[in-house]
């Protein structure tokens, strides 16, 4: 049994803090049932964030030896593991038993594992006699995580918007996108494997690029996901090296494939799906239109 860790100062009784559940919402879609995965979310979704945490202020005050002047605020940051970028909401002081803290995470910032922790800061510690209460500005008297699972496997790489005529993509003869499989060994990290590019001077990228309501055109979104699970599922099935039993892991260009694979033809395999493509190509695209339900959306 390990024994606790000293901080070197006063901190919260259990329960004096309490963080009611997770609201996540791919914009334009109801509220996650399961805060842990969001599989609506895609890369021009934004995704809206809504917690209430519930303080006690006396208690916390008197369990930390601060005074009656000292303030607290909280505050939820924010990690992307397939961009890395990161963040936080400015925090919002603790004036009342109860605090909403809501921010809005811009889609294209995001992607893999969003990693999201709650604290309650020490904002003003005031005067206060006793040797252990906290006492510096930035202080973390609570804190608490949780990792949400971003999209299914077709989504889970980097997209990059950028004009094609400036970049060279397609020898800078245009087109919508292009989806770019760069490291064919299956054991590569996935983020360094493959690669969607946007092309951000075609109308109707940039349409959807600006868009205030990113809820709109999913149909050409729809189309660009289904789009690039065919051509990732067409590699895979020419990858003979790639099969059911195989052990990939987590993250690698292996994973993402056999999982796209795995939901795609859920009773053929990979060995299946690579006879399919051989015998009849159109039947194949049609197949992984039907799993992912192209264009079922209903306006």
């Amino acid at each position: 049994m390990k024994a606790p860790v000293s901080l070197g100062f006063l901190t919260p009784e259990a329960g004096d803090i309490h963080g009611a559940g997770w609201h996540l919402t791919a914009v334009g879609h109801p509220a996650a049932d399961d805060p842990s995965q969001l599989p609506e979310w895609d890369y021009f979704k934004d995704v809206a964030i809504h917690r209430t945490l519930e303080v006690d202020l006396p208690k916390v005050l008197a369990a930390c030896r601060l005074p009656a002047d000292a303030r607290l605020e909280a505050t939820i940051s924010w990690h992307s593991s397939w961009t890395n970028l990161r963040g936080a909401l400015p925090g919002i002081p603790i004036t009342s038993r109860t605090t909403e803290l809501e921010l809005k995470l811009p889609g294209k910032q995001l992607g893999g594992r969003l990693t999201l922790d709650t604290r309650v800061l020490l904002r003003r510690p005031g005067v206060s006699q006793h040797p252990l209460a906290p006492s510096r500005p930035g202080t973390t008297l609570w804190a608490d995580s949780t990792v949400v699972d971003l999209g299914n496997d077709a989504q889970r790489f980097p997209v990059v918007a950028v004009d094609f005529a400036h970049a060279g993509i397609a020898d800078g003869r245009g087109g919508a996108w292009a989806l770019y499989i760069e490291d064919t060994d299956l054991a590569a990290s996935a983020t360094g494997a493959v690669r969607l590019y946007l092309n951000s001077a075609h109308p109707r990228i940039r349409q959807i690029l600006d868009a205030v309501d990113p809820s709109g055109d999913t149909e050409l979104r729809e189309i660009i996901f289904y789009d690039t699970a065919r051509t990732l599922l067409a590699f895979a099935a020419e990858h003979e090296d790639l099969d059911d039993e195989s052990e990939h892991s987590a993250g690698t260009l292996g994973d993402l494939l056999v999982g796209l694979a795995r939901v795609c033809f859920p009773e053929r395999g990979v060995a299946g799906m690579r006879g399919l493509l051989r015998e009849s190509p159109g039947e194949f695209a049609t197949e992984i239109q039907a799993s992912l339900r192209l264009l079922e959306h209903q306006p």
